[in-house]
């Protein structure tokens, strides 16, 4: 029996889809210079000969410990940092391919959700752990939609120990098949709704472990130290921003919001899109709320510090629930929706995916226009002048030490100390950021030493060789110098401080 020319087209038209998706992602990943976030995950790694030695270390990032166990098992198999890169655009390319064929919403729809703002650049790109747990979000959500939620609860769990905003969404999720399986008349879905979230709490407990910091961290929680009424307004609307990921025009985009200079009426109208879109399902509704109280008291509690790629959650927990509003969680809607709606939410949802495309351009022209960090060109131009090999000094550390990846070398912190990442313990406490002459001379006794700043000083004993700038990351713009021990001062005197903090 031959196939009808339109199944023919449901599956040769999401394959086109995907095809250019992935073509975009080789595209982009040739021309993008990882940053620090990324190399550090890596370097870490790379510097454990053991895996003990990793969980020793990477502790202090406050991170679950999935994505750096990966990476451990490409060291041990002996591939270098590209393999990263080549593993993380596996897992976006795998999340693509999940929403454009197994996806119930139509493909103009799922078409816009992949190559959006997101999944077009900020989890397709920039190799870090939030592409696996939005992976296995995916999987879990389309496990649930066949209603195998054992399955899906197990997923679930396996997304909480990716980052903390995947485990928050995780948990959202799972208490959503929670509810949806105590309401079933048939007592084994039942039975497999609370033996599937017991599953997921074992999973979620050791998450939960490893990204609370040990007691000698650097960083460590303020329960609420930033809370009050007008910091959790705030948050909240920030947190509705995730879902319409437009930066601004310019060099810097990946830290900045457009829609906040209008703030509220932008919010308002996202919030009011996002109930018509999930109106026809209450579960989901009151899913897709959990994930936005959640978000909003974790930053507020916890975490001040809320960018895009933190907010993406937001959208991949719509974007999830829209889909199970449309398979599993059909439970009749809101009582206003039943006659109202109609084709409203096929609208609202196609209103809510749109500003996602236009951010995921404005990133696309700043990328190809701008590297996205300095540290790849330093590391290559070193390696052009012959000075490769020489002692390099970097501070910030936290910035000069992404050149570490690319050069394959370590580089010299404040106290004179050879290290290719951050360790981010209670040692952090005495790095006051301020250079130290005895440390410039020691070094300067063993040969030429090089200063790799990410700020511009005018001493006499610094010699610039060369500017790197124009990065999306501002602070990993460097200058290069060049040490003329000769012309230090004979004070040990420090120099050039920056506040800790502002770092």
């Amino acid at each position: 029996m031959k196939a009808s020319p339109r199944s023919w087209t449901a599956t040769l038209a999401p394959a086109a889809w995907f095809a250019a998706f992935a073509g975009l992602g080789l595209y982009r990943l040739q021309h993008h210079a990882m940053w620090r976030d990324e190399l550090q995950d890596w370097l870490i790694v790379q510097a454990s000969h053991t895996y003990s030695a990793l969980l020793e270390r990477i502790q202090y990032l406050g991170h679950p410990y999935l994505w750096p166990t990966a990476l451990y098992l490409l060291t041990q198999l002996g591939f270098g940092v590209e393999a990263m890169q080549g593993l993380h655009l596996l897992i976006a390319l795998g999340s693509a391919a999940l929403i454009l064929f197994a996806s119930p919403l139509p493909l103009y729809q799922r078409a816009l959700a992949v190559f959006g703002y997101y999944l077009g650049f900020e989890y397709l790109v920039i190799s870090r752990g939030y592409a696996p747990g939005i992976f296995f979000l995916l999987l879990a959500a389309f496990a649930l939609a066949k209603k195998r939620g054992l399955v899906a609860a197990l997923l679930f769990g396996l997304a909480a120990h990716c980052t903390a905003y995947t485990a928050l969404v995780a948990l959202a999720l799972q208490f959503g098949a929670l509810l949806d399986g105590l309401a079933s008349p048939e007592t084994a879905k039942r039975r497999e709704a609370i033996f599937g979230t017991l599953c997921f709490t074992l999973l979620l407990l050791p998450a939960i472990v490893a990204m609370l910091p040990p007691a000698d961290g650097y960083w460590q929680p303020q329960w609420g130290a930033r809370f009050s009424l007008d910091a959790l307004s705030e948050r909240f609307l920030l947190t509705l921003d995730g879902l319409a990921p437009i930066p601004e025009r310019c060099t810097e985009f990946w830290y900045t919001h457009a829609v906040a200079s209008w703030r509220p009426w932008p919010e308002i109208m996202l919030l009011v899109l996002a109930a018509l879109s999930l109106a026809r399902s209450r579960l989901a509704t009151l899913v897709f709320t959990a994930i936005l109280l959640g978000m909003t008291a974790f930053q507020v509690l916890l975490y001040g510090k809320t960018l895009y790629r933190h907010l993406g959650l937001v959208f991949v927990g719509f974007l999830i629930c829209r889909v199970l509003a449309a398979t599993i969680w059909k439970d009749g809607g809101w009582f206003w929706a039943r006659r109202l709606l109609g084709r409203v939410e096929t609208v609202a949802t196609s209103m809510l995916l749109l500003p996602g495309v236009l951010g995921g351009l404005i990133a696309l022209e700043a990328t190809l226009e701008h590297p996205f960090s300095n540290a790849k060109a330093v590391a290559g131009y070193l390696r052009e002048e012959g000075l490769a090999e020489y002692s390099i000094l970097g501070e910030p550390d936290y910035a000069a030490f992404a050149v570490c990846g690319y050069l394959g070398r370590p580089l010299y912190d404040l106290f004179g100390v050879p290290r290719t990442y951050v360790s981010w313990d209670a040692g952090r406490r005495g790095h006051d950021g301020k250079l130290r002459p005895e440390v410039l001379r020691r070094l300067a006794a063993e040969g030429p030493v090089l200063v790799l700043l990410n700020r511009r000083l005018e001493e006499t004993w610094l010699e610039p060789l060369q500017t790197f700038s124009g990065a999306v990351v501002p602070d990993e713009n460097y200058v290069l110098y060049r040490l003329r021990p000769e012309k230090l001062p004979k004070s040990d005197e420090v120099w050039h401080g920056i506040d800790s903090e502002q770092q």
